[in-house]
């Protein structure tokens, strides 16, 4: 009854558990800021909640009174704009952060005046009135969102008057997350100051295995390919945002749960990725899990949001034959990512969900394959229900029409207050998701807050044209209204090339640098020297044309020129002088047509004249008086045949352009062009863009990872040999056979250090005494240990701690522990005297301190011992090798097998006492049979040597280390072996005798059979 009463509660808890993921009970007492919030939550109307789970994208940059966006605003509430300027909401010109803060001061007083209209009907019909009425309400600020991802266009929004940040993979490619930190500053104190408020990024993607190429190549949008560092560097660069914006910036991390094993464009279809959760929790997940912490001293580098992404998974909770719904729309898949341990806590915090764009073509087509209808409402209610708490609303159209898209998303949110007044669950789960949202907006902007340009003043507040004088009125106390506004007078003169900044990002630019191929001690023969005034120099450059929007003017992605005039400004005559200018020249991509194909000669004709062609190098021209003679064929010699140094500008190699097609060729079929030349190529893109065979054509091939002006300089700066490429590429190049888990495994040529947790000993074999005694417990410390790249090895490699008595010959169990931050700690308890060793090794670095411990019996002493001679490293290939090689499977850290404990000894005190024990165990035995008068003599004896044998076959084994005996001299030290024979010789004994009775008593019956007998 009892057990059928517990299953019953069992599966009625299970049934419900989804609903009650959707608002967890939180685990400890609420908050201050919570309690505020929820205060506002309640007096909130259901127009307003309903509004306020609304992020929208809009065209243009009207946002007056009567514009749509302001319509959107106060009469349906929403709670954010994503500002882009492919939307045209601002121009990538000098003053286009004026315009965004000019933009964003508009939104916050639209957002804070209260005005409404008319709508009589939830009608997505209903007109404005004529007549605007005020009225007072709580001020709830706007997110402003924008894509700030670097490296420029497309994936940085604002090209022009913010600093040109380099790329996520130049960043990870200098392996040091203070320079996230310090790029992220950066970009929050500039967001701050232009009103953005909402950053979508860092992306937090890992590229474990690229796809060169590809449509779903996420190119150098992350920091790369280990999940540890993802993580590392994505904490850094969102405290950086953080501490920048003065935590004006709310920082969302995407695309949870990770795009890096996508094969796709994630706008235009689904991908789909066969991996389990389990899986996801070790790659894809370890990023998000770094900046999901609860602990107040992570507070900086924890985000305030995730981008839930488009991304569907086949096997997700096991079943390799079931596939899950898109994340972002799927209620079992979502809250199963928000119930794991390392989200959860995160989640029940205030972590708000934000959706990615839904009106992307891959929703649109997962609803409807034939893209013929786009079912909003439906869209909009999955994604809710889902988990997400901020829907963004962008494309939200089967077209690209406007009236079309704000017809779509007045209906939706329509629809949305409908269900919140008849649907109690649908009401619980807005409540809840609102909560949410509004304390991430009062940590932005609550009433305690400043300004955001750090004064205790006014910001400039928006004209007063653009709304009635009576709807100026604030009356909200709840939210700081000044603090939402920025001052525009002030960036006027905003320029973000201060000296902090450009060191920066010179040093991101100089560190990030990689020597892809060949090795770096080849490159000295290969390059003996710099390009000099007699070289000649032709830059081929990738001349691609980008635009901001579609009637946007176009721009090179590069300038065709861009290196030259680098090189000229500081090589040039006017500087050094090592450069001639007239020997320098730029061609870009598409002017190589000419020269895949053999080039035709020519000649230089008098004016009237003709030509007639013959056999061989020469033609017959007859002028314009009828004279004929025959004349060499000659033709000049291109730029590219003069030169003596070709240097390839790489953004990537997409098979769409024709520009990049054109390359190919050339570098395949011209190789009489390429013949002694000195041919370098910098990758201003991903470092794995050429294939092996390309590789095996050119002098030296760099990764520079960014094409920012400033990585552009450094690029130059390293062929001229100002300092060498110090960077390493942070994903795998499978042409180079360049693997990112073989490089972040530790190196086997270092010397692991090794200390206690005290660090007793500083110099090789002073011994430091200690007071231990037999049960004190020791802690150990390895590291730091380091990788092929000479950084710390990720958190979680395994570090084998190795313990022997080498006096005794013991070797105690193996002990293994994890690193963090490069470190490993065990710790070992005393349990016996004597003198305790202690090595580590991690992979195949096998080399380390060893620990001396003499454990005495009133004192303890420790010494340190450095091996003076390092192992050979395991050969590792060049990574110039162009032979394409499987990956090693990972190597997953597993329990160590069980100890095999070693013992060797045998002392003549142990068998003396051995021998004295066998004597008296045969006598006593001989005495007792005796006195029984049942056995025969020969039986006694015969009895006796026979456990006689079998102990001192027991002594033996013990004695010489037989396998199964080592526990026994572990738990009973030098007796174990006495006792073990003495043991195992009275069993024998024993045994012997009952086997001898048995046999006598069948002898006696056979030869006096019971009914022969007479009593």
């Amino acid at each position: 009854m009892i057990c059928a009463l517990m299953m019953f509660i069992s599966v009625f808890s299970a049934c419900l558990l989804p609903a009650q993921a959707q608002t967890p009970a939180p685990t400890s007492a609420p908050s201050a800021l919570t309690k505020q919030a929820t205060a506002i939550v309640r007096n909130m109307s259901p127009q307003q909640k309903i509004g306020q789970l609304f992020m929208i994208s809009f065209p243009g940059s009207d946002a007056f009174v009567m514009s749509d966006v302001a319509d959107l605003i106060t009469n349906y509430r929403v709670g954010g704009v994503f500002l882009r300027t492919a939307n045209q909401n601002f121009t990538n010109v000098s003053d286009g952060p004026r315009q965004i803060a000019e933009l964003a001061n508009r939104l916050q007083t639209i957002a804070s005046t209260g005005v409404i209209t008319n709508v009589t009907a939830p009608s997505i019909t209903a007109t404005r009135a004529s007549t605007a009425t005020v009225i007072t309400t709580e001020f709830v600020p706007m997110f402003i969102a924008m894509t700030q991802d670097g490296d420029g266009a497309p994936y940085s929004d604002i090209t022009q008057g913010l600093t040109a940040l380099p790329s996520q993979m130049s960043i990870g490619a200098t392996w040091k997350p203070e320079n996230a930190e310090a790029a992220g500053r950066i970009l929050g104190n500039e967001l701050a100051k232009i009103g953005v408020n909402v950053l979508i990024g860092p992306a937090l993607d890992v590229l474990e295995s690229p796809r060169p190429n590809t449509l779903g190549d996420m190119g150098t949008r992350v920091f790369g390919g280990d999940p540890y560092w993802v993580g590392q560097f994505g904490a850094a660069f969102t405290a950086g945002v953080h501490v920048g914006a003065n935590n004006r910036v709310a920082v969302i991390a995407k695309h949870f749960p990770g795009l890096g094993a996508s094969d796709r464009n994630i706008e235009d279809e689904i991908p789909t990725v066969q991996k389990s959760l389990e899986q996801l929790k070790q790659i894809e997940l370890a990023p998000f899990f770094s900046v999901m912490s609860v602990d107040p001293k992570l507070q900086r580098q924890t985000v305030d949001g995730l981008l839930v992404s488009h991304i569907r998974y086949r096997g997700f909770q096991g079943n390799i034959r079931a596939n899950t719904s898109p994340v972002s729309l799927d209620p079992q898949a979502h809250q199963a990512l928000m119930q794991l341990p390392e989200v959860a806590p995160w989640r029940n915090a205030g972590g708000v969900t934000f959706s990615d764009v839904l009106g992307v073509g891959s929703v649109r087509r997962f609803y409807d394959p034939l893209d013929a209808s786009f079912n909003t409402r439906r869209i909009a209610r999955d994604a809710f229900l889902a988990g997400n708490d901020v829907l963004v609303l962008g494309n939200f159209a089967l077209t690209n029409s406007w009236q079309e898209q704000v017809a779509n998303i007045r209906d939706t949110i329509q629809f949305f207050r409908l269900q919140y007044v008849s649907d109690q669950q649908f009401a619980a789960r807005v409540d809840a998701a609102l909560l949410r949202i509004i304390s991430l907006k009062l940590r932005l902007y609550g009433a305690s807050s400043l300004p955001a340009n750090g004064s205790s003043g006014t910001a400039t507040p928006a004209t007063p044209s653009i709304l009635p004088t009576a709807t100026l009125t604030q009356t909200s106390t709840a939210f700081n209204f000044n603090a939402s506004l920025v001052d525009t007078s002030a960036l006027g003169v905003f320029k973000p090339t201060d000296d902090v900044t450009k060191q920066v990002l010179n040093d991101i630019g100089k560190q990030s640098i990689t020597l892809l191929s060949p090795a770096a001690r080849e490159l000295p023969s290969l390059l003996p020297a710099p390009p000099g005034k007699d070289d000649s120099i032709v830059f081929i450059t990738d001349d691609r044309q980008l635009r901001d929007c579609v009637r946007c003017a176009t721009y090179p992605a590069i300038g065709r020129t861009a290196l030259q005039d680098i090189v000229l400004n500081l090589y040039g005559p006017r500087t050094t002088g090592q450069i001639n200018p007239t020997r320098v020249s730029s061609l870009g991509f598409s002017d190589l047509a000419d020269f895949t194909r053999s080039n035709t000669p020519t000649t230089t004709l008098p004016a009237g004249a003709t030509i007639t062609p013959t056999v061989g190098a020469s033609a017959i021209v007859t002028d314009a008086s009828g004279i004929t003679r025959t004349v060499p064929i000659t033709r000049a010699p291109s730029p590219i045949e003069q030169a003596n140094w070709l240097v390839i500008s790489l953004i990537d190699l997409n098979a769409t352009l024709k520009s990049n097609q054109i390359l190919r060729d050339f570098l395949s079929q011209r190789a009489d062009l390429l013949r002694d030349k000195r041919i370098i190529v910098f990758s201003f893109g991903a470092p794995y863009l050429l294939d092996a065979t390309e590789i095996s054509k050119i002098t030296a091939y760099y990764g520079v990872y960014s094409r920012t002006p400033t990585s552009l300089e450094m690029a130059v700066r390293v062929l001229f040999g100002e300092f060498p490429a110090s960077g390493s590429s942070p994903v795998s190049v499978a042409a180079l056979n360049y693997s990112l888990l073989l490089q972040t495994a530790p190196d086997p040529a270092q010397v692991i250090p090794l200390v206690t947790s005290e660090n007793l000993t500083s110099t090789q074999g002073t011994p430091a005494p200690l007071d231990l005694k037999i049960g004190d417990k020791l802690k150990l410390r390895a590291g730091p240990i380091i990788d092929r790249n000479a950084h710390v090895v990720p958190d979680g490699t395994p570090v084998q701690f190795i313990l022997s008595y080498p006096t005794e010959r013991v070797d105690l169990p193996t002990l293994v522990a994890s690193t963090r931050g490069g470190m490993a700690e065990t710790i070992v308890t005393i349990e016996r005297k004597g003198n305790l060793v202690a090595r580590v090794q991690a992979d195949q670095a096998i080399t380390s301190f060893t620990l001396r411990v003499n454990i005495g019996e009133t004192s303890t002493q420790i010494e340190t011992i450095r091996p003076t001679v390092q192992p050979s490293p395991s050969p590792v290939p060049l990574p110039n090798t162009p032979v394409r090689v499987t990956e090693p499977p990972i190597v997953v850290a597993t329990p160590a097998p069980s100890p095999v404990v070693r013992v060797l000894r045998a002392s003549l005190g142990s068998f003396g006492l051995t021998l004295l024990g066998m004597g008296v165990l045969a006598f006593f035995a001989n005495v007792l049979s005796r006195k029984s008068r049942r056995l025969r003599a020969s039986n006694r004896w015969r009895a006796i040597l026979w456990g006689w044998t079998v102990g001192w076959l027991a002594y033996a084994f013990v004695a010489m280390g037989v396998p199964g005996t080592n526990q026994v001299a572990v738990n009973f030290g030098w007796t174990g072996g006495v006792l073990l024979a003495l043991v195992t010789a009275f069993v024998m004994i024993l045994i012997t005798f009952i086997i001898q009775f048995a046999l006598q008593y069948a002898t006696i019956q056979k030869t006096f059979p019971r009914n022969g007998r007479q009593g």
